[in-house]
C-alpha cells in the first residue's frame, strides 16, 4: 500500500528524483537489506581482542554505517584502540580506526557513524586493544550495522 502512495507521490511531481536516484522505503522492491551483527567475546591474558562479525552475503556489498561497542578491559589503561578491518589484518584492509579515552581506566565505549564498504564473502573484524598494552582479561560487546547492497 505504501509503495502505491510513493509511486503516486513521485508521479505527481511533488517528489523530484534526478536520474540515477532511487526512492527507498520499507516494502518497496529493490531496497537494501539491513545488516546487523552483534558479537560478545571474552579474551583472557592477551594485549588485544579480535572479534569476527557475520560474513557479508555473497553477491552483496556491505555498506557499514554504524559501530557501537562496550569494552571492559581489566587492568589500568589510558585509552583503547578499536580497529575495524576485513580479511587478514594489514594496513590496506583497515576500514576505520578509533582511539577512545577511558571512563575509569577499565570501561570504554564507542558509538560512531561510519561509512565503510565490505565485499560479499568477506568477514568484517574488529580488534580492540588497551593502551598501554598489558595482558588483561577483556569482555567486548560490539554491534556493526548497515545495508547489504547489490554491487
Amino acid at each position: 500500500m505504501f509503495a502505491r502512495y510513493l509511486r503516486a507521490f513521485i508521479a505527481s511531481g511533488l517528489l523530484l528524483l534526478l536520474p540515477g536516484q532511487e526512492a527507498f522505503a520499507v516494502g518497496v522492491p529493490g531496497i537494501p537489506t539491513a545488516y546487523q551483527s552483534r558479537v560478545v567475546k571474552n579474551c583472557t591474558g592477551s594485549t588485544s581482542c579480535s572479534l569476527n562479525f557475520a560474513r557479508v552475503t555473497n553477491g552483496k556489498v556491505l555498506k557499514a554505517t554504524n559501530i557501537n561497542c562496550f569494552a571492559h578491559l581489566g587492568g589500568d589503561h589510558d585509552s583503547a584502540v578499536f580497529v575495524l578491518f576485513f580479511g587478514a589484518f594489514n594496513q590496506d584492509r583497515v576500514l576505520n580506526y578509533f582511539q577512545v579515552d577511558d571512563i575509569d581506566n577499565i570501561l570504554f565505549t564507542l558509538n560512531e557513524p561510519i561509512l565503510s564498504f565490505v565485499e560479499g564473502g568477506k568477514r568484517p573484524k574488529l580488534s580492540v586493544s588497551g593502551l598501554p598494552g598489558v595482558n588483561t582479561n577483556k569482555t567486548v560487546i560490539c554491534n556493526l550495522s548497515g545495508d547489504l547492497l547489490k554491487p
